[in-house]
């Protein structure tokens, strides 16, 4: 919003133009969130809220303030940019500084600004030891796994929502996207800062108005309140800045100003993890410029307040398109890997083989890895599978999902069966799929049926005999081994801890509890599944646990 200062008449205009919003009903839901006061519960997201002293031609541009806060007792400080978030009526800026109480104890801050209305304030705020779960981070015992703060373990399988936002801003049922997807056991939703072009059915939605030095307030308020419940949930927001086209680039010190902004604005909230664009190679201005994607990787690496907690780091990553291994190794900034690799490949034709290949290629650098896009639901409804003539239906879904879990890796589902006039993995609205049965099966076996489920690696060198046999596993204590499509195969098994192996089967298609068959020894053993006539059809699932 342009403004002129000490001008009555500009005054007199945006007072009748917010009143005209007001009734139209076009301002955003503003979020609510605490004040940095009282007392809070740990991993609480709490704000201040200042006016400046003066009015700006362009806040966003011409304003800023942080805030220095300080642990009692302790050399724990943590400085926070605040942002502008709107005037009032007399033409001086609104500004917010979200903080998140990750630290039990006694806060206090002070703010630093040019501006006299925002200098000079302080407080303090009481932080109790009870609280969520915190952020989740790269596990440093466990390094090519996810963690939260209070050691809860993060089995990631995510939703794909591009264009939520343009969903909210519309008025429509973005909530029942997100509240079914979490029935499904899906607890991450990609969803992009910075949509694609205006698209059925929602429109459109920028986080710009005229150009990349002027905020749309509007677009920013919608997606905290995205943000924020899906922090209710719980459930994390994979927030993608950038995308594939032109509009989403200004210049290089615009752009960088914009990742700024969204850290201030977005990076308070626990359940919050980042990644830099969606497929980086095709920006039509920086889809060969990897040291301009370092620069903004090292931004939010060295200036997010919260993504270093004792040496754990919150996630942060690129999408790229389809390519066989994640492009930035040897940058500093990544925190993990994400791939695209999905949907018949010419070397790995088979769902289950892609998937699990997808995965094992990018471990070894300590970083977790997860396919973003092993292969939207519908794919081969709306183009033939040309390579294969293997249509990438519920089976291969399924195959592609736990090729990727016993691999040690983590995926997302999108969508692209028509709704509404669109795709749910562009626009948000819900579409229930059988597919999304198969996931939450998938997650319930890890989480509830596989102890120390974090502790398992890839172990296919096992596998002796067989085709399209998976496994993943700890040596000699427990494994998980998935047959893609069943029959009968060998494995050598290390002694085991105990005097042998439990074997029991687990129906990836059906769910329920695994049924104990026998024990097993050592050395090569031979399996049929799902009994002694084999089933050389569907898939199954063998757990091995140490007695």
């Amino acid at each position: 919003m342009i403004r002129h200062p000490g001008s009555m008449t500009a005054r007199v205009t945006l007072i009748a133009a917010a009143l005209a919003a007001f009734a139209s009903g076009a301002f955003a839901q503003i979020t609510t969130l605490p004040a940095c006061s009282g007392t809070l519960s740990r991993f609480s997201v709490c704000e201040i809220v200042l006016n400046s002293a003066s009015s700006y031609v362009n806040d966003y541009t011409q304003a800023s303030v942080t805030a220095t806060f300080t642990l009692s007792g302790t050399s724990n400080t943590k400085t926070v940019s605040g942002f502008w978030d709107g005037d009032l009526v007399d033409g001086r800026g609104i500004f917010k500084i979200r903080f998140n109480a990750s630290n039990a104890g006694t806060w206090s801050y002070t703010t630093s600004s040019a501006d006299l209305g925002l200098n000079g304030k302080s407080g303090s705020f009481n932080v109790t030891s009870a609280g969520g779960r915190g952020f989740v981070r790269r596990n440093s015992s466990n390094p090519e796994k996810l963690v939260f703060d209070n050691g809860t373990r993060y089995f990631m399988w995510g939703q794909t929502y591009y264009q939520i936002v343009t969903n909210a801003r519309d008025g429509g049922n973005w909530q029942l996207s997100i509240d079914n997807s979490f029935g499904y056991n899906m607890n991450n939703v990609r969803m992009l800062l910075y949509p694609f072009d205006s698209l059925a059915p929602h429109g459109d939605s920028q986080p710009f108005t005229t150009d990349h030095d002027h905020l749309d307030l509007t677009h920013w308020q919608k997606f905290d309140e995205i943000v924020n419940y899906l922090n209710q949930k719980p459930m994390v927001a994979d927030v993608i800045f950038f995308n594939d086209h032109a509009r989403t680039y200004g210049t290089t010190a615009q752009d960088q100003r914009y990742v700024r902004y969204a850290l201030a604005r977005l990076a308070a909230f626990p359940n919050v993890i980042w990644c830099l664009a969606n497929e980086w190679q095709l920006s039509p201005t920086h889809g060969s410029d990897k040291p301009y994607w370092d620069t903004l990787g090292g931004i939010v690496r060295n200036e997010d307040p919260w993504l270093n907690q004792g040496g754990q780091q919150r996630p942060l990553s690129i999408h790229q398109s389809t390519d066989s291994l994640f492009e930035f190794f040897s940058s500093t900034w990544p925190v993990h890997a994400i791939l695209q690799y999905g949907t018949h490949q010419s070397a790995h034709p088979l769902s289950d083989d892609w998937s699990n290949f997808s995965i094992r290629n990018n471990l070894g650098h300590g970083l977790p890895v997860v396919n973003d896009e092993y292969g939207y639901i519908g794919a081969c409804d709306l183009s033939p599978c040309a390579q294969t003539g293997h249509v990438f239906d519920q089976t291969a879904h399924r195959q592609a999902i736990w090729g990727i879990a016993t691999a040690a890796g983590y995926g997302s589902a999108g969508d692209l069966r028509a709704i509404n006039g669109g795709q749910p993995s562009i626009s948000a609205d819900w579409k229930d799929e059988p597919e999304y049965g198969d996931i939450s099966r998938l997650v319930d076996f890890f989480t509830s049926k596989v102890s120390n489920w974090w502790q398992m690696s890839t172990q296919n060198s096992l596998v002796t005999s067989g085709t399209r046999v998976y496994v993943t596993g700890q040596s000699g204590i427990q494994y998980v081994v998935y047959a893609a499509v069943g029959g009968g195969f060998s494995l050598n098994l290390p002694a085991p801890a105990g005097t042998s192996y439990g074997l029991y089967r687990y129906d990836p298609r059906v769910g329920g509890t695994p049924v104990f068959i026998r024990n097993v020894g050592s050395g090569v053993q031979t399996f049929t599944v799902p009994g002694d006539v084999p089933d050389s059809v569907n898939d199954w699932v063998l757990q091995l646990k140490a007695q």
